[in-house]
């Protein structure tokens, strides 16, 4: 026959908050990882490169065109290169940015083509910082520019 083996109790497990060093020790950090991410922000979640990649690709084929969100969202360097290239609405705007420098320095204005898997745009559109707009008809287009002109 088996002998009886007492039962261990074991006396509940304390954790101890704001001993150790940096967020290791915080009440914060006992919470869920989704909620300390931004707990007061309401921030889109961010695209993956490949979903953006195939957004810049279809707006590109479609002929689409785009506007960036403002304020500026950056900090940095690139806030800087944003100050400049969120001013532009096409592809080929930004294409013609790409081999411009900031003056007097080495620094590019725009980073890396807009189809590249890392750079500005892409990093942008991952963020939702860009919004695709849809172009209007040639016909349209031309109307609207002959009113602004008053010609029609």
């Amino acid at each position: 026959a088996a002998s009886p083996v007492p039962a261990v109790s074991r006396a509940p497990v304390r954790q101890s908050v704001g001993t150790a060093p940096g967020d290791a020790g915080s009440r914060h950090a006992l919470l869920d990882r989704a909620d300390r991410a931004a707990p007061n922000r309401e921030v889109a979640a961010a695209l993956p490169v490949d979903e953006a990649l195939v957004l810049i690709t279809d707006a590109m084929m479609k002929g689409k065109t785009f506007v960036f969100i403002q304020p500026n969202p950056k900090r940095g360097k690139s806030a800087e290169r944003y100050e400049v290239y969120s001013k532009e609405t096409t592809f080929a705007g930004l294409a013609a940015l790409r081999g411009q420098h900031f003056a007097g320095t080495s620094r590019p204005v725009f980073n890396c083509d807009v189809t590249a898997r890392s750079g500005d745009f892409v990093n942008d559109v991952c963020r939702r910082y860009v919004e695709f707009i849809e172009a209007p008809p040639p016909v349209l287009a031309a109307g609207v520019a002959a009113q602004s002109l008053g010609t029609a």
